[in-house]
């Protein structure tokens, strides 16, 4: 008898996840990354943003939610020793970067194609608010400093710069990526016929 070798039966396996499923975990997972930028900008703002030296001394530094809010700091005379109380506004330019970063991250999460256009959009004006916050302070020193007071930029000042930049490119190019493929003159005559 010529016996033939059988196979084994079969087994069960699982099945794929359904392809919309997998696209909407796609779709979400790909907001989230869009958004990371925006989100880490944000925490920037709890990072010294600017440092006010006098004549090579410390003499303030603060951060990016104090320059947007505005605060009060409490200086000491280095001559008499006494303490003065110093009223500090927000700063117009830093906090519509604030509230852009908010959005734009916020932007990363709505549908279609808007979800990449509109953070990038947002980030950007961010990103040139920053520079004319940048441009503001420098300008301030040089009128009220006299040459005795400069600025220095700090941490959180240059990863919002580039966070907000990172994050514009990158809604950019998932935008671009996500562009509806578009017709050809000949595709549309063939259609036509």
């Amino acid at each position: 008898m010529n016996e033939t070798p059988t196979s084994p039966a079969p087994q069960a396996t699982l099945a794929a996840p359904p392809l919309a499923a997998n696209s909407t975990s796609q779709q979400v997972r790909r907001r989230q990354f869009r958004a990371a930028p925006f989100v880490l900008a944000l925490l920037c703002f709890l990072l010294p943003f600017i440092t006010i030296s006098c004549q090579g001394v410390k003499a303030v530094s603060l951060t990016g939610l104090q320059l947007a809010a505005g605060t009060t700091i409490e200086q000491r005379d280095p001559i008499t020793g006494q303490a003065h109380r110093e009223k500090i506004p927000s700063e117009t330019s830093v906090l519509l970067v604030l509230l852009c970063t908010a959005a734009a991250a916020g932007l990363c999460f709505a549908s279609g194609r808007s979800g990449a256009l509109l953070p990038a959009v947002a980030g950007a004006a961010g990103f040139l608010l920053m520079l004319v916050a940048k441009s503001h302070f420098d300008s301030q020193t040089l009128e009220q400093g006299r040459g005795v007071l400069a600025v220095g930029y700090e941490m959180g000042f240059i990863l919002t710069c580039l966070l907000l930049l990172a994050g514009a490119g990158l809604c950019g190019f998932q935008y671009k990526q996500e562009q509806p493929q578009t017709r050809g003159p000949a595709q549309s005559q063939t259609l036509n016929a």
